[in-house]
């Protein structure tokens, strides 16, 4: 008589996060100084962080592109996460709710922060060869811009009476 092979349970799956450092700013602040940048599901969350810190020779990935901004890793909670295709749609649920930067799939249309892989392989290539100085002039130009429109805004407002 074959013995009956039981269901092996996962110890650590469900979804996670991981918190970033955001590229361009000077001071790591709680808030200001740093966004969720990836969600994901795993049927073993201590194997995909390694996955995504160290790269994988089983699927020939190199690490992500987001790996020197800090990471930092969170389980987030979840429900029945045996369960694939449920794990599957609490990532949905996670990605919509938390607006993560480095996903590429399941984005919410109202995520204007997104970063396209091509997008954040050019940023880490710059944040290696020149660190923060390329983001300078960049920072530079956004405040002229802003100094020009209010100058302009004063300028209407004083042509036309303050009132």
């Amino acid at each position: 008589m074959a013995r009956r092979r039981r269901k092996r349970r996962p110890k650590d799956c469900g979804c996670y996060v991981f918190r970033v450092r955001k590229p361009g700013a000077f001071w790591g602040w709680p808030f200001i100084g740093r966004h969720f940048g990836y969600v994901g599901e795993a049927y073993s969350r201590k194997l995909r962080e390694a996955e995504h810190l160290k790269g994988s020779t089983r699927f020939q990935a190199m690490p992500k592109d987001w790996v020197d901004l800090e990471p930092s890793f969170f389980r987030l909670p979840g429900i029945r996460c045996d369960i694939r295709w449920f794990r599957k749609f609490q990532e949905a649920l996670w990605i919509w709710l938390l607006v993560p930067v480095y996903n590429v799939r399941k984005q919410p249309f109202y995520n204007l922060r997104r970063v396209s892989p091509k997008r954040a392989a050019w940023q880490r290539m710059m944040r290696d060869k020149l660190g923060l100085w390329y983001k300078i002039p960049r920072a530079v130009m956004r405040w002229s811009l802003a100094a020009v429109i209010m100058s302009l805004m004063v300028w209407i407002n004083v042509q036309q009476g303050w009132w």
